[in-house]
């Protein structure tokens, strides 16, 4: 018969070779990312949008969002941030729940946007985002587009 050990929530208890089952199912190798983890795939000759303002699954716009929260986070690092208009807004956002996972439409609220269109107008009054990104929405295509535009020199900030 096992030792019982005695876990770290009150009263409960496993035994050796529980403890030993339950570590080692840790220790598995992941052999397949599980279905729910994975992006979606889109065919590129279908009629499908691979994007759309209702859905809330990984989009385009996730990506470029998360691009965005990233960049906007790394410049309120810099010392002339702290007087820009938009750092104060940007801490307000972020106090408001604003997260790089954040879906649509939770960001679409707590920045007031109604649509793409205005979500990058407001991000636009970062200044790095204004000059380091060329971020443009399709609305005939359904396509939200970020080019990074930085010069050279600006290759690694």
């Amino acid at each position: 018969m096992g030792t019982n050990l005695v876990t770290p929530m009150k009263g409960h208890t496993m035994t050796h070779e529980s403890f030993t089952d339950h570590f080692v199912s840790w220790l598995q190798p992941v052999t397949a990312i599980p279905q729910s983890l994975q992006l979606p795939q889109h065919d590129s000759a279908s009629s499908e949008k691979p994007i759309s303002l209702d859905d809330d699954s990984v989009t385009d716009f996730s990506i470029i969002h998360s691009l965005l929260y990233h960049a906007v986070t790394r410049w309120t690092r810099e010392p002339d941030a702290k007087t820009h208009p938009f750092y104060s807004d940007w801490l307000k956002w972020k106090y408001q729940g604003l997260l790089p996972i954040t879906e649509w439409s939770t960001v679409s609220k707590i920045l007031a946007c109604k649509d793409y269109d205005e979500y990058i107008m407001v991000m636009q009054r970062c200044p790095f985002i204004l000059n380091h990104y060329d971020v443009t929405w399709d609305a005939q295509k359904q396509e939200l587009l970020c080019h990074y535009t930085a010069p050279l020199d600006m290759a690694n900030y």
